[in-house]
């Protein structure tokens, strides 16, 4: 599941990455064009100021104007074209916020399967049944020399799956509760079975110690235990 995460979030960047260029280009094209249309219509106007200019060179008689300049018939300006407004663009900031959107819309849909995948696989975990717990079979302790050694067996329940490099932790601590030596221990098989039952022997230093507890630690995580020993003398606990 974490490899099929990681593809739909690199193939989301991707999207993404390739329709930003998809939306560059769009852009830069219809910029190109528009300048071209720009261009096109100076020189278009240009051209028609030219006209004018050598149709105003040319004599007339003296006939041809009225003696009232206002006496034309409609406004002197209004067949004029030179002031008029451009003609408008064929290409409106439509087509370009469609294509924007339209790229908008791919990145989202991306970002989306990629929060759905996150969702399916935290959705999944989520669903995943709690291991059982471990079983406590039997819990003592012996001090030898500078050293107190912790043993004890623990049983891996018969619906439980197989629990490969089972481990038990042993804290030890002091009047005060400070803690003041641990160590973690695998127990003596490898993999314990479903309904298997296995020893386990931990050795602290002896000095100082009033109190110790023990806990299961599977695959960097603790393992929850259920305690099925005889009752526990002063020194001895469970609970991590």
């Amino acid at each position: 599941m974490s490899f099929t995460l990681g593809a739909v979030t690199i193939l989301s960047l991707l999207i993404a990455i390739a329709m930003g260029v998809v939306t560059w280009r769009l852009v830069r094209e219809e910029r190109r064009r528009s300048e071209a249309r720009v261009a096109a219509l100076a020189e278009e106007l240009r051209r028609e100021t030219a006209a004018e200019s050598r149709h105003r060179d040319v004599p007339e008689p003296d006939d041809a104007y009225p003696a009232d300049p206002l006496a034309l018939d409609g406004d002197p300006v209004a067949d004029i074209a030179l002031f008029d407004p451009p003609p408008e663009s064929t290409s409106t900031p439509g087509g370009r916020m469609a294509a924007l959107g339209l790229a908008a819309a791919i990145v989202l849909t991306a970002l989306a399967a990629g929060f759905l995948a996150i969702s399916w696989d935290g959705a999944e975990r989520t669903a995943e049944a709690p291991r059982a717990p471990v079983e406590l079979l039997a819990l003592e302790h012996e001090t030898q020399g500078t050293r107190l050694a912790i043993s004890g067996s623990v049983r891996n329940p018969p619906d439980a799956p197989e629990a490969s490099g089972l481990a038990v932790v042993a804290m030890a601590f002091d009047e005060t509760g400070q803690m003041i030596a641990s160590r973690r221990t695998e127990i003596a098989e490898p993999t314990l079975q479903p309904g298997s039952a296995a020893p386990f022997v931990v050795e602290l230093p002896a000095d100082g110690i009033s109190r110790y507890r023990i806990s299961f630690v599977l695959d960097e995580a603790t393992v929850p235990h259920l305690d099925l020993r005889p009752p526990a003398h002063s020194l001895e606990g469970t609970d991590s």
